[in-house]
């Protein structure tokens, strides 16, 4: 919903701009970063990696039913929606002249 973020996904969709991720160890996955400290337990968040993973587009959304949708995010249970990313190639950086 909106208050997760889901409203600003949607602006970038329909503005056609890209957005930056990032990924936290504590969600885990393939993708996640390995914890700092893999000796310990992690009982706070001092542990805790990120990694900064590029410039992505926000190529399709889709409402709770599954149904591809165009409309921003409503409030409430009946709010989620699924986003589909793909990645912007890296670039190299400009020399300066």
């Amino acid at each position: 919903d909106r208050t997760n973020g889901g409203g600003a996904l949607c602006q970038s969709y329909h503005k056609k701009r890209p957005i930056r991720i990032f990924r936290s160890s504590l969600l885990g996955g393939k993708y996640a970063p390995p914890f700092l400290d893999m000796e310990d337990d992690i009982e706070d968040d001092s542990d805790v990696a990120y990694r900064y993973d590029g410039l992505y587009m926000v190529r399709a959304v889709w409402d709770i039913q599954g149904q591809e949708t165009e409309s921003h995010p409503v409030s409430g249970e009946n709010g989620w929606q699924t986003y589909f990313f793909t990645r912007l190639p890296k670039k190299p950086l400009e020399k300066e002249k």
